[in-house]
């Protein structure tokens, strides 16, 4: 269940990433509308191809081209590269790599800190509007930024409906009869993709406005850490239990003491509060919510188990009774 409404984060953080672009498309970076996005997001829940690759060399070789002074108003080097006003919390820097992980070094090379901090969610189309300018940096590559998210967005619908189906068909969701069924002619999980949808959309309209974003990727990663620090815990507890064990691939220890330092910083030091929180609800909710969430999955789960072994034993007792009855 953590993974089915995982997938279903990701798919509406996608959505509202392309819906924000869209917007700022539309109204040509003049103003932003966060119901106009979440309504074009909700759109999104069909599989297409992106241009994401040929759009990263883009923003990278504007990057580029802004580093080496080549675009119009250049920025603060000192100011955008240094460290003023770096604040002293760890709650702060928790929340960074909650948020930040994904943002690339090209935007302070073209635009101000402040624009940067000013853009939230259409930080890329605003590096193409200012450098290229017009209706093409203005409105045709925020089009094609909006167009990488709805790609991303595909591949989740894909991914995350197959998740949905698998689960179902393993007895781990409830309903799984409904939800584990595939389209005779399409071949397709129509029950899955639609369980897939509304988690999506509860996603997109329960925040508050201009938080759904935030929240999502609060909600969603907070659950994707804590299974980070799994995974790392169990190949350390394999790599001494079975250390002669062939394996195809062996990942440095280094790198997987790292990886588990990392989940139990992102998953502990949220909880001290940042120094600059979301006005719209308290900034432990999200993380709050995912645990909560969790627990209530693992209650389900037990109840899924217990179900389905007291099935196989009422099965297994009717199969002994007509092999009995056919004995005689």
């Amino acid at each position: 269940m953590v993974g089915v409404v995982s997938r279903g984060g990701g798919l509406a953080q996608g959505a509202t990433v392309f819906g924000s672009n869209i917007v700022y498309a539309i109204h040509q970076g003049q103003s932003t509308n966060d119901w106009q996005a979440r309504g074009f997001g909700g759109k999104t829940n069909k599989n297409r191809k992106s241009r994401f690759i040929a759009l990263l060399i883009l923003l990278i070789c504007v990057g580029f081209a802004g580093m080496a002074g080549r675009l119009p108003d250049r920025p603060d080097f000192s100011a955008n590269f240094s460290f003023d006003g770096t604040v002293n919390n760890a709650g702060s820097y928790a929340n960074a790599i909650y948020y930040v992980i994904f943002a690339y070094g090209a935007y302070l090379s073209v635009l101000s800190l402040d624009q940067i901090k000013s853009s939230n969610l259409t930080v890329a189309a605003n590096l193409f509007t200012k450098a290229f300018g017009g209706v093409f940096g203005s409105q045709v590559l925020p089009v094609f930024v909006g167009m990488s998210s709805f790609g991303f967005v595909g591949v989740v619908t894909y991914s995350g409906s197959r998740v949905i189906l698998e689960y179902a068909r393993e007895g781990h969701l409830p309903f799984h009869r409904l939800f584990g069924k595939v389209h005779p002619t399409l071949q397709t999980p129509i029950p899955a993709l639609l369980l897939l949808y509304v988690i999506s959309l509860i996603f997109l309209l329960a925040p508050p406005p201009g938080t759904a974003f935030q929240f999502i990727m609060s909600f969603s990663n907070y659950g994707d850490y804590f299974f980070v620090f799994l995974c790392a815990l169990a190949v350390f507890l394999l790599r001494f239990r079975e250390p002669d064990l062939k394996r195809p691939f062996r990942a440095p220890l280094p790198l997987v003491a790292f990886a588990m330092a990392l989940s139990v910083y992102t998953l502990v030091f949220v909880y001290i509060p940042p120094t600059s929180s979301p006005k719209a609800y308290p900034y432990w909710v999200p993380y709050v919510a995912s645990i909560s969430f969790g627990i209530v999955c693992i209650v389900l789960w037990v109840s899924q188990k217990k179900k389905k072994k007291k099935r196989e034993k009422e099965e297994k007792r009717m199969t002994d009774s007509i092999c009995s009855l056919l004995l005689l």
